[in-house]
C-alpha cells in the first residue's frame, strides 16, 4: 500500500484500526487480482483471449468475435467454458 495513502487514510479515520482494515482490504484485492491473473495465464490460448477481451478489456461479443476471427457464438462458448472451469 502506498505510504502516503496509508497516512492520509489514518489521518482521515483518526483510527489505526480503521486504517489497518483499509490496508488489509487493499492487500486482499491485490491478492485476488494476482490469483485471477495466474488463473487466466493457465487457460488455453483461445479461452484466455476470449475472457481477456470480453471481461478485462470490456469488448462486446461482436467486437471480440471480430478480433478473434470467430463467430459470436464461439466467443460466448469460450467465455462460458472459462467460467465453468473456475466454478
Amino acid at each position: 500500500m502506498n505510504t502516503v495513502r496509508y497516512r492520509t487514510e489514518l489521518a482521515n479515520t483518526g483510527s489505526l484500526d480503521e486504517a489497518s482494515v483499509g490496508a488489509r482490504n487493499h492487500v486482499d484485492g491485490l491478492i485476488d487480482q494476482l490469483t485471477l491473473d495466474q488463473a487466466i495465464q493457465q487457460l488455453p490460448p483461445c479461452l484466455r483471449q476470449a475472457v481477456t477481451l470480453r471481461h478485462v478489456l470490456r469488448f462486446s461479443v461482436i467486437e471480440t468475435a471480430t478480433i478473434m476471427n470467430v463467430e459470436p457464438g464461439t466467443v460466448k462458448r469460450y467465455t462460458h467454458l472459462t467460467f465453468a472451469l473456475f466454478a
